[in-house]
């Protein structure tokens, strides 16, 4: 008997050990035929929600939560008829402190956004950006320096007969209107278009990856050479060979730019789709912060197909990036484990399976403690869920120690007092991502940033750790 409870107990150990994640707690049941989501702080309470399109694109709704601790309203609808979303984001187009929504529709081909009138979540009528062109790409990034979001896209042009592709970014004028700015006017198709600082010259450049006619399995990147968004020609990353003689072309995307082995210079993370040979995630290696990266390396060569918004998060909390995505037909979430922050990820560990065709999965702070938990959203099931990161997997149990960060509610300059010696600031928004880090200091400013709820992950220099929510004005 003494024998079967101490097996018990070490097979409940090992089983927490591995539960980081709580089950699915669903938001809503009933969202029709959903595509894609986005999270983020719609009404500006510092509460993260959650904005979806359903009914096959053709509606626009969104989850207000609650109050802080991952309680969601029913939805509420933001726009209907609009013409069948194909790609959406949100970003803050008219620089007045509140999300806003920027979206594309194929079956009445357009981009248009949606004003946030309010800062509360109450939408103005449909703008139209760019009309009669059918596009297949958008990213929201303010390329030229101005603090205003412009957009990149891909579109069809119909020119003399044929269709001509062109790939070209939007500049946001401030007034409401866009002027287009061509990069490549007749191109093939451009699978990902991911804004990104390659050469670390402190503006943004582009990556992106080609299928299927210049160069199947193929990674370009254009440098922005004078940080206003005049770009040149493109120039190669590196083209996967191994997927040449497959008779489907291979398609990239997911693609992400961040260090994820802990030397200080950005790498690359992206999924491969090839029905043939799988559906693989890998890594290359920066090799130098001016551009430059190893062969690829696989991470992982997962089962079924599609992986669904593969991203960089830090879930265990040991300030180094882990994997999570989504499986379409395998029907599950899961997250792989960075080890040491060396780039060498640990298998694959289930979040949650009660999922049916998950179509959009997102991170951030959900409930108000310092773990990165999940959104999910499923097509089959009409599911929108969440999953609380319960934060028991390799996290040390520090002992208590006293650290006061002041003042909170900030205007900009939040300062820190320890009584331990500190080595690292970091500080992350609310989707998670970190957007600051320091070495030791007493303060840190965040007057660069716009108003809202940030979290400023503290290590001290024996390894302890301590996480604060901040309130910016």
């Amino acid at each position: 008997m003494k024998i079967n409870s101490l097996l018990c107990l070490l097979l409940c150990f090992q089983t927490l050990g591995f539960a980081q994640f709580g089950e699915q707690q669903i938001i809503d049941a009933s969202v029709a035929n959903s595509r894609s989501a986005r999270a983020g702080d719609i009404d500006g309470d510092g509460n993260l929600d959650l904005v979806t399109n359903s009914n096959f694109g053709n509606e626009l709704i969104w989850h207000k939560q609650l109050d802080g601790d991952g309680n969601f309203s029913e939805a509420i609808l933001i726009t209907a008829a609009i013409g069948n979303v194909e790609f959406f984001e949100l970003a803050d187009m008219d620089n007045d402190t509140d999300l806003d929504i920027v979206f594309l529709t194929n079956t009445i081909d357009k981009i248009a956004w949606l004003e946030n009138l309010d800062g509360l979540g109450n939408f103005g009528p449909e703008q139209v950006i760019f009309a009669d062109h059918y596009g297949y790409t958008l990213s929201v990034a303010d390329v030229n320096g101005d603090d205003l979001p412009d957009i990149f896209t891909t579109m069809v042009f119909v020119e003399g007969g044929f269709n001509v592709v062109k790939f070209f970014w939007l500049k946001n004028e401030g007034d409401g209107s866009f002027t287009p700015n061509f990069i490549e006017d007749s191109w093939n198709e451009l699978t990902d278009v991911i804004p990104a600082d390659l050469d670390g010259d402190g503006d943004l450049d582009i990556i992106t990856g080609v299928s299927p006619v210049l160069a199947p399995g193929a990674f370009l990147w254009y440098e922005n050479t004078d940080g206003m968004g005049n770009f040149g020609a493109y120039n190669f990353i590196y083209q996967h060979d191994l997927f040449l003689e497959a008779s489907y072309q291979i398609v990239l995307s997911n693609i992400s730019h961040s260090d994820i082995n802990g030397d200080d210079i950005p790498d690359l993370v992206y999924s491969v789709i090839q029905p043939e040979t799988g559906f693989r995630i890998y890594w290359m290696r920066g090799l130098e912060a001016t551009g430059g990266f190893s062969n690829p390396i696989e991470i992982d060569n997962p089962p079924g197909e599609y992986i669904i918004d593969l991203q960089l998060a830090d879930i265990d909390n040991d300030n180094d990036l882990d994997l999570v995505c989504g499986l379409l037909v395998a029907n599950d979430i899961r997250w792989y484990e960075n080890i040491e922050g060396e780039a060498v990820f640990a298998d694959a560990r289930i979040v949650s399976t009660a999922i049916n065709e998950i179509v959009s999965l997102n991170r951030g702070f959900i409930d108000s403690d310092e773990y990165i938990d999940l959104f999910s959203v499923s097509k089959v099931d009409s599911k929108v869920a969440w999953y609380k990161n319960l934060g028991v997997l390799n996290n040390p149990e520090f002992d208590s120690f006293n650290i006061d960060v002041y003042p909170n509610p900030s205007d900009g300059v939040v300062h820190i007092r320890s009584e331990l010696p500190l080595a690292q600031l970091r500080i992350y928004n609310i989707l998670g991502q970190e957007i600051k880090s320091l070495a030791a200091a007493s303060s840190i400013d965040l007057s660069e940033f716009s108003a809202g709820v940030y979290f400023l992950k503290i290590t001290t220099a024996d390894g302890k750790q301590l996480v604060k929510r901040i309130l910016l004005d």
